[in-house]
């Protein structure tokens, strides 16, 4: 996959919880999958060496990659929770060794409800020890930006990182755009080289592409074809069907050939 954008499987709701990492796994190689994206945490990856082990082979067997690994815990944002944020720093980036991932996600969530600005400081601050580490161990991070959480949309996303941050990287989701009323090819071509990974979802949460989807992904996809875009495309929507899996792989596959080659 050198050089061109892998297709992968985000397990955002109706697959992480409802099956077990190995099976999904398993169900994301079926599927037609290249990549998947691990959550780090008690429920899903913890990191622990004999899980550890078995998530390797099932991703040797099913020929499926990570490039992408989720930090987890969505408390990097968190005021009063440093100390434990950064405690899964180093679970997280072992994982991401083993694993042989190249970005590292963020959700910088606001937990509990507190002010904007000390949510922003408390990101700000776990990033001054996240990056850096991330970054020695062969890393890109990514943030994530959603209405009404510490980054608002892909705005204050570029100016969050001019300030404080400026060699992590956004992860763009369509549903966000769509709920921050965002052309999908302006808002690519803004971010060009700040841009780390993208999230393919509906604008009504569920599979792209279905029935009473507006995104314009043609949009989309010519604004990544103009900024040289190569880093993970990851399919992140509810799912409430199994076969699902392989129709939206086939969908972003098709929009990938077409535009990326």
């Amino acid at each position: 996959m050198a050089g061109k954008a892998a297709i992968g499987f985000d397990p955002y709701a109706g697959t992480q919880g409802k099956f077990p990492v190995l099976q999904i796994i398993e169900m994301a190689g079926k599927a037609g999958y290249e990549a998947l994206n691990l959550y780090i945490n008690e429920g899903f990856v913890s990191g622990e060496d004999a899980q550890l082990l078995e998530v390797e082979k099932a991703l040797a067997q099913h020929k499926v990659a990570t490039p992408t690994i989720h930090y987890g815990k969505h408390i990097v944002a968190t005021p009063g929770k440093e100390a434990e944020a950064l405690a899964h720093l180093q679970p997280v980036l072992k994982v991401c060794k083993r694993l042989n991932a190249k970005y590292l996600g963020i959700w910088p969530n606001l937990l509990g409800n507190p002010p904007k600005d000390a949510s922003i400081r408390t990101l700000a601050a776990n990033l001054r020890v996240i990056q850096p580490a991330a970054a020695e161990a062969g890393l890109t991070v990514t943030l994530e930006f959603e209405k009404n959480h510490t980054i608002d949309n892909y705005r204050e996303g570029l100016a969050f990182l001019n300030e404080y941050a400026p060699k992590v990287k956004l992860t763009c989701d369509t549903y966000h755009l769509n709920n921050d009323k965002a052309e999908p090819y302006a808002s690519i071509l803004a971010m060009k080289d700040h841009l780390g990974d993208v999230h393919l979802s509906g604008s009504h949460r569920g599979e792209p592409g279905t029935e009473g989807d507006t995104i314009d992904y043609a949009a989309l996809f010519k604004g990544l074809k103009e900024i040289g875009f190569s880093g993970p495309l990851l399919n992140q929507f509810k799912l409430t069907d199994v076969g699902q899996m392989a129709s939206s792989c086939a969908f972003a596959k098709k929009y990938r050939e077409q535009y990326l080659g």
